[in-house]
C-alpha cells in the first residue's frame, strides 16, 4: 500500500450455493416404499420374543411361507403391519398406509418455492510486516446465509390458551391435528378427501399421520460478522509464534437444538403457522463464541560447542512447545421440560422470573455427588407449585406458565468458557549429520483444567452440540443446570516417544 513492501491489503467475496441438501431429500424420494421398501424386523429390544414378533428369513422376511414358520418357528404375524413382499411393480395407484410399520412419506414444498440455500461471504485485511519477522493481520470476515433448511412440525395441536382451544392447559398435549390425512395428486374420487375442491385421490387409512408429520423448508436465515486478528513471529533464533484472535458474532432463527441436515426432532417452539415464529428463534447460532483465542509457540535452544561430549549432550538442544486456547461460552436455551402450551411440540422454554439471576455458584441442592450449579433454577418458574391450589390437592400446575411457549429466548444463556494449555518437551542428541535421537514428552491439558460441556471431548461429542443430558430442563429436575462428573473435557493426559531420525 506504501510502497515499502510491508503493508498489504487484501479482500474477497463469493457466493456460495448448497446442493447437498437438494441431492439428500431426492435420495429420500429414491428410498420410499413402494419404489424401494425397507423392512426392519428385529427382536433385539424383546426380552420376550414370540412366534409373531420373530422375523422370517432374507427371502421371506414376513415369514408368510409354510417352510419358513417351521424353520424359524415364526407364525407371520408382522405381516399384517406391513406391505406386501416383495412389493409389485409398476406400484399400485392406490395403496393405503397400514400403521404402525415406519415409513416416512416425502413430497415437495407444494407451493413450488424451494430454495438453495445460499451464502455470500466476504471479507478485507491488513496486513504489516513488523521488525524482528513479526507480521501482524486484522480483517473484517462477515457472511450472510439464505434458505438453510429447517425441519417444522406439521402435527401440532392447537394452542390451549388459543380461544378456539377447549383443551385445558394440564400438561397434557393437545390432540390437534392427530388425524390429519393426505391425498394422492392422481385417482380416486374428490369426495374420498372430504369434499375438497383442490385435491383428488384416494384417501390414506385414516390416523395414519398420528404422531408425526415433518416439513423440510428453507427458510432459515443466518449472518456472521467477525474482527479476526493474528500475529506471527516466523523462526529466528530458534523462536516461532502464531497467535490468532476472534471477536464475532453469528446469529440465525434456526430453531433450537435442530441440525440443518434435514429431518430433525429439535423443532420451533412455535406452530409452524404462529406468527412471530422467526423472532423467537432467533439468536445465536449453536457453535457462537464471542472471543476465541489461541496460541502455538516453539522454541529450539542452541546447541552447545564443547570439547566434552558429555556438556554437549546434557544442555544443548532442547526445544520447547505447546499450545494454549481459550474461548468465551457456548450459548443455551433453557427448556422447561414438560409440555405448557398444548401444542404436543414438546420445545416449550422456560419463564424468567423478574430481578433473579439466572446463573449460581452454589452447591447442587438435594444432590449426594459433590457437583456445582451452573443455573439458578429459582430464577425460573416452576412447573409445579404447592400454595394457591385448590383444594384439597397439595400441588398442581403452575397457572402462570401453563398455556404460554415460555419466554426464554434461543441461546440467550451461556456456558462457561473454555481454556486448554498442551505442552511438549523435547530433548536431542546429534550422533552423526545422519543419525539423530528425540526424548519427547508431551501433556494434553497440562494444567488439568476443568471444561465443563465442551463441544466434544476424545471420545466423540457430549450429547450433540446444544444439549447436555438434562442440563438445560427444568421440570423438577434436580440435574438442571448443573455440571458433574461426565460432563467435563478431557484430563491431564502425559505420554512419552522416543523418535529415531535417520
Amino acid at each position: 500500500m506504501f510502497g515499502d513492501g510491508k503493508t498489504s491489503l487484501r479482500g474477497g467475496a463469493g457466493i456460495f450455493y448448497d446442493t447437498r441438501v437438494m441431492g439428500m431429500l431426492s435420495n429420500r424420494f429414491v428410498d420410499e416404499w413402494p419404489f424401494s421398501p425397507q423392512f426392519i424386523l428385529s427382536t433385539a429390544g424383546n426380552s420376550a420374543p414370540t412366534a409373531s414378533s420373530s422375523p422370517g428369513s432374507f427371502s421371506d422376511p414376513l415369514c408368510t411361507q409354510a417352510a419358513t414358520q417351521a424353520a424359524l418357528h415364526c407364525d407371520g404375524g408382522q405381516a399384517a403391519n406391513y406391505p406386501k413382499f416383495p412389493s409389485p411393480f409398476p406400484a399400485p395407484t392406490n395403496f393405503a398406509y397400514i400403521p404402525p410399520f415406519n415409513e416416512i412419506a416425502v413430497s415437495y414444498d407444494p407451493s413450488g418455492n424451494y430454495h438453495v440455500p445460499t451464502t455470500y461471504e466476504w471479507n478485507l485485511t491488513i496486513e504489516r510486516q513488523l521488525p524482528s519477522n513479526i507480521l501482524f493481520r486484522v480483517g473484517y470476515v462477515g457472511s450472510r446465509t439464505l434458505h438453510i433448511l429447517e425441519t417444522q412440525y406439521y402435527n401440532a395441536g392447537v394452542p390451549c390458551n388459543d380461544p378456539a382451544s377447549a383443551v385445558p392447559c394440564n400438561g397434557k398435549a393437545n390432540v390437534g391435528l392427530a388425524n390429519l390425512t393426505v391425498c394422492e395428486a392422481t385417482g380416486g374420487t374428490v369426495a374420498s378427501c372430504h369434499g375438497n375442491p383442490n385435491t383428488s385421490g384416494a384417501l390414506f387409512k385414516p390416523n395414519t399421520f398420528s404422531s408425526t408429520v415433518q416439513a423440510d423448508i428453507t427458510d432459515i436465515n443466518a449472518s456472521y460478522h467477525s474482527l479476526q486478528t493474528s500475529v506471527e513471529k516466523r523462526m529466528s533464533h530458534g523462536f516461532t509464534v502464531l497467535a490468532n484472535y476472534t471477536y464475532s458474532k453469528s446469529l440465525d432463527d434456526l430453531p433450537f437444538g435442530e441440525g440443518v441436515s434435514g429431518f430433525d426432532t429439535g423443532y420451533s417452539t412455535l406452530p409452524f403457522n404462529a406468527p412471530g415464529r422467526h423472532k423467537f428463534d432467533y439468536g445465536p447460532s449453536s457453535f457462537d463464541h464471542t472471543h476465541v483465542f489461541t496460541a502455538s509457540y516453539v522454541w529450539h535452544s542452541p546447541g552447545v560447542k564443547s570439547s566434552r561430549v558429555f556438556l554437549r549432550y546434557l544442555l544443548g538442544d532442547y526445544e520447547i512447545g505447546g499450545i494454549v486456547s481459550a474461548a468465551s461460552g457456548r450459548p443455551i436455551t433453557v427448556l422447561q421440560g414438560t409440555e405448557l402450551s398444548g401444542t404436543g411440540i414438546g420445545q416449550d422454554r422456560g419463564t424468567f422470573i423478574a430481578g433473579a439471576n439466572p446463573y449460581s455458584s452454589n452447591s447442587c441442592a438435594g444432590v449426594s455427588p459433590k457437583c456445582v450449579s451452573w443455573l439458578n433454577p429459582a430464577a425460573f418458574q416452576p412447573t409445579k407449585i404447592t400454595t394457591g391450589c385448590p383444594p384439597p390437592a397439595t400441588s398442581c400446575n403452575n397457572p402462570v406458565i401453563f398455556g404460554t411457549f415460555g419466554n426464554v429466548g434461543k441461546n440467550l444463556l451461556r456456558l462457561p468458557k473454555t481454556s486448554n494449555w498442551d505442552v511438549q518437551l523435547s530433548k536431542y542428541f546429534n550422533f552423526t549429520e545422519r543419525w539423530k535421537l528425540q526424548l519427547r514428552a508431551e501433556y494434553f491439558n497440562v494444567l488439568n483444567h476443568p471444561n465443563f460441556a465442551p463441544e466434544s471431548i476424545s471420545t466423540g461429542t457430549v450429547n450433540g452440540t446444544d444439549q447436555i443430558s438434562a442440563f438445560d430442563k427444568i421440570n423438577g429436575n434436580a440435574a438442571f443446570g448443573t455440571f458433574r462428573a461426565g460432563q467435563v473435557g478431557d484430563p491431564r493426559v502425559a505420554q512419552l516417544a522416543v523418535k529415531v531420525f535417520f
